[in-house]
Formats: C-alpha cells, structure tokens, sequence
C-alpha cells in the first residue's frame, strides 16, 4: 500500500510538472505575440501624431473672432445676501429661453 502511495505521489508530481511546462509554453506563446501586437501599435501610433506647427504660421489670438459667450438664461438666481447666506430667487423677468 506504500508502493501505491508513493506511486500516486510520483504520477501527481509529473502530471503538475507537465501542466506547469503546457501554461509555460503557452505564456510564452502569447507574450510573444502580445509583444509583436504592441510593437505594431506603437509604430501606428507614432505615424498618427501631428506634426509641430512652425509659430509664425500662425495667426495671432483675436478676441473678437475666437471666443464666443451666451446670455445667462438660467430660471433661478443665485447668490449670496448681505449676511453671507446662499439664496436663490426666480429670475424677474423670465428669461426667453431655457432648457426647462
């Protein structure tokens, strides 16, 4: 009965060893081709960065053309009053335009 113990012992111990070798392979299977996978990625991710522009191609901040604003329509009025406390109110008059 020993015998078969350790025969069983013996039969696990190679089974565990050939399973740990398959995952190893196998690992080593998909590291190389996660790493090819990457390796591509990195090269198209460096083709698809923009160029520098040069400076003085460009033309200069005007205030008037670049920025944009929009009225402050909201249905409430917040603020806070001469003692510091938050207050809200309905705007007077109503604004022409909300999202409510």
């Amino acid at each position: 009965m020993g015998k078969q113990v350790m025969r069983n012992a013996v039969l696990s111990l190679e089974l565990t060893v050939q399973s740990c070798q398959l995952m190893k392979d196998s690992v080593i299977r998909w590291s190389r081709y996660y790493s090819l996978l990457l390796f591509v990625v990195f090269c198209l991710c460096g083709c698809a960065t923009s160029r520098p522009v040069d400076a003085s191609a460009q033309r200069p901040f005007d205030f008037q053309k670049d920025t944009f604003a929009y009225a402050n329509d909201l249905v409430w009025e917040y603020h806070f009053d001469e003692r510091g406390k938050w207050v809200s109110q309905p705007r007077q008059p109503k604004p022409d335009y909300t999202h409510h």
